[in-house]
């Protein structure tokens, strides 16, 4: 099984998965774009490994980080060709919204076609 650990960057957060050999299997960000809100960047699990919750278990450790630091929500930006990723975040309460409400300085890509969001549980 994986663990988990965090590094922090000017302005965002950091985590990554990897095996007890220390092999490199999954990543995640969180990128602060104001006070309150985050966009949800650089998720990827090695497709071996995606049946073993490890996007589950990365997508936790930044939600509880999230959480700590008081977010309110947490958006994303995908492609529609990413199909197994959208079902991911729908499964973990990801909402799919238009592009239009965004907020203004949600840091998208030209590839994004397909953005979410998520309400960040208060504690």
């Amino acid at each position: 099984m994986a663990n988990s650990t965090g590094v922090s960057v000017a302005g965002g957060n950091f985590w990554l998965a990897v095996t007890e050999a220390g092999q490199l299997i999954g990543t995640i960000a969180l990128a602060k774009f104001n006070n309150q809100q985050g966009a949800l960047k650089k998720m990827f699990v090695a497709p071996e490994f995606r049946k073993a919750k490890v996007g589950a278990a990365l997508l936790e450790a930044l939600l509880q980080f999230a959480q700590r630091e008081h977010f309110s929500e947490i958006y994303l930006g995908t492609n529609e060709v990413f199909q197994a990723a959208q079902h991911f975040y729908q499964r973990n309460n990801f909402i799919e919204i238009k592009k239009n409400e965004l907020p203004a300085d949600f840091p998208a890509l030209a590839v994004d076609n397909r953005f979410y969001k998520r309400q960040v549980m208060k504690t």
